[in-house]
């Protein structure tokens, strides 16, 4: 998922920047971990400084959700940096549905004596999907064969057992004492 935001210049703040947000895996599903990378590309001709990023989901009670650790991030024209938040999607949601993603970011631009102007938010807000799992099919069991070899290990010293071979010459020797002796009648 690639999503693209215009931090357009205001007249109390000069700086510019897109966001891309990508989520791994591609599909998430309830009680699992995702990751969610924020990525910001300075568009303007001056640095910016990043000093907070907060992702938060519709699922969530109002104004909770995740700060990056990853700040302050100074950003040079043409440059871009990614924040990342790992994200346990909660068991119990919506599923096979579109969730709310809002993305913050906070940044300054420079004051031109080497400092940093006052800090301006900028929000946006993107949608993902939660999907509902798959059933793993179980395969039926199947009930174990009564004479089962497969488990006999070449190693042991037990020995196999081979009543079938052995009852088969005892048959062919009966037979043929049989056929012997009708002929000397």
């Amino acid at each position: 998922m690639v999503t693209v935001f215009m931090m357009a210049s205001m007249p109390v703040s000069a700086w510019e920047a897109t966001g891309d947000l990508i989520q791994s895996p591609v599909t998430i599903y309830p009680g699992t971990q995702a990751t969610f990378s924020w990525t910001v590309e300075n568009t303007g001709s001056e640095p910016m400084q990043v000093t907070d990023v907060w992702i938060g989901f519709d699922w969530q009670a109002g104004g909770q959700g995740y700060f990056t650790n990853d700040v302050p991030a100074t950003i040079n024209s043409g440059d871009s940096h990614t924040f990342t938040f790992s994200v346990s999607i909660p068991d119990g949601i919506p599923s096979n549905t579109e969730h709310a993603v809002t993305i913050e970011t906070t940044a300054a631009d420079p004051d031109g004596a080497g400092g940093w102007n006052t800090k301006y938010s900028k929000e946006v807000t993107k949608y993902i999907t939660v999907s509902t799992p798959t059933a793993d099919p179980t395969p039926d069991p199947t009930p174990d064969p009564v004479d089962d070899t497969s488990d006999y290990d070449d190693d042991s010293e037990e020995t196999p057992s081979f009543t079938f071979p052995i009852m088969i010459s005892a048959l062919f020797i009966g037979v043929g004492i049989f056929t012997v002796m009708r002929r000397r009648k």
